[in-house]
């Protein structure tokens, strides 16, 4: 389910991101699925979103399966962002033009 999409290529997800998602979830009340805009992300395509120019980090958490993209249809992306950041967990990425927040079990940090 959280396989690279681009390649179909399976890594481990860290059970952390996914103790992550249920405590921002747990936190808004919700019950809603996520809908998931990118999990895992595979070396090469990382690598070829770069070459096209598209915005990625080079050391994205999502390669080492510690990131995941997501939003809720039943909350705003302001409100996920803001009970992901209320948890002080990981990296938080707020992406309201893409229409996702990403959240992160690596390092405490937000864009």
């Amino acid at each position: 389910m959280l396989r690279d999409f681009r390649t179909d290529e399976i890594h481990p997800i860290d059970p952390r991101v996914l103790d992550v998602l249920c405590d921002v979830r747990d936190a808004l009340g919700s019950g809603d699925e996520y809908h998931v805009v990118c999990g895992d992300r595979s070396t090469a395509a990382s690598e070829a979103t770069l070459r096209a120019g598209r915005g990625v980090a080079r050391h994205s958490c999502h390669l080492s399966g510690k990131a995941i993209d997501v939003f809720l249809p039943s909350r705003s992306l302001r409100e996920l962002r803001e009970a992901a950041l209320a948890l002080g967990s990981g990296g938080v990425g707020y992406h309201p033009r893409a229409g996702f927040v990403h959240v992160g079990a690596g390092p405490v940090r937000t864009w």
